[in-house]
Order: structure tokens, then C-alpha cells, then sequence
């Protein structure tokens, strides 16, 4: 299923940068029944995906930072 956690540093950064990567959600949530946050990351992959985008970056808070989300498919 490929899901992963990451943090990274940059320069002289007190906190990490943290990064959830799901992988493959379609599988991920293949044998459940997804609700909350996992089925709205869901329909927006799905839609992402049929109207052909790659993904998008989002900024996560007021200091700049983004986090890029792709639909992933293996």
C-alpha cells in the first residue's frame, strides 16, 4: 500500500517539515468502508484524477509552507 511518514529539516529549522504520503489510497481502503478525511481524499483523487490532474499543492499555514498531494495508482 506504500504509506509512509517522513520528516526533513531545513537549515537551521527547530521543527520538521512532516510529510504522510498514503500511497495507493484506492487499495488502501479497498476492504473498509472509508469515512471522514480518507473518504473526502478519496473523492477528490477520483476527481483529480478524471478531469486529469497530476495533484496540487496546497499551503498549510500562514508560514509558507505547502504540502504537494498526488493520486498515486500502482
Amino acid at each position: 500500500m506504500g504509506v509512509e511518514l517522513t520528516w526533513t529539516f531545513e537549515d537551521d529549522a527547530k521543527d520538521p517539515n512532516v510529510s504522510l504520503n498514503l500511497g495507493d489510497l484506492e487499495t488502501l481502503t479497498q476492504q473498509a468502508i472509508p469515512r471522514g478525511p480518507a473518504s473526502k481524499w478519496l473523492d477528490a483523487f477520483r476527481a483529480m484524477t478524471s478531469e486529469g490532474l497530476a495533484g496540487v499543492t496546497v499551503q498549510l499555514d500562514s508560514s509558507g509552507k505547502t504540502s504537494r498531494f498526488e493520486p498515486v495508482s500502482y
